[in-house]
């Protein structure tokens, strides 16, 4: 499931309040649209209506693709100055891997092995290129 949430935010450049709607999450196999618009540049992407400015929101976001298995989680990198947020990670056979809690929520796998990036036009990077892979491994 895609997770969308309006937040206040404060424009950096006027400081005008502004609602803004964001994405957390988002899940390609049952949104596919919302593939094309974040490989365009317009997801969490705040626009002032006061003094134009425009920018990526510093929000945290989850790609993911359920067919293909696998996701992509993007975070603002200055969260890794956090000592909660790298309590949320672990090292396993020299991969990095999300820590979760004891629940009874049954998380799939690849989750557990989401591609981690600090920077939005990484996050799309990494996409186009595990296209082209996944499409050079079907021939």
């Amino acid at each position: 499931m895609s997770v969308q949430e309006v937040i206040d935010f404060d424009c950096p450049s006027c400081g005008s309040k502004q609602k803004v709607e964001i994405f957390r999450s988002i899940n390609v196999t049952e949104n596919p649209e919302l593939k094309t618009e974040l490989l365009e540049g317009r997801i969490n992407i705040f626009h002032c209506p006061d003094c134009d400015f425009e920018g990526s929101l510093p929000v945290d976001l989850l790609y993911h693709d359920m067919e293909k298995q696998f996701c992509v989680q993007f975070f603002p990198f200055q969260w890794t100055a956090g000592a909660g947020f790298i309590r949320q990670f672990g090292v396993n056979e020299g991969e990095i891997v999300r820590v979760i809690p004891d629940t009874n929520t049954q998380i799939p796998e690849y989750f557990l092995r989401a591609h981690i990036v600090f920077n939005m036009n990484e996050l799309i990077r990494y996409l186009v290129f595990m296209e082209k892979v996944q499409k050079k491994s079907r021939k």
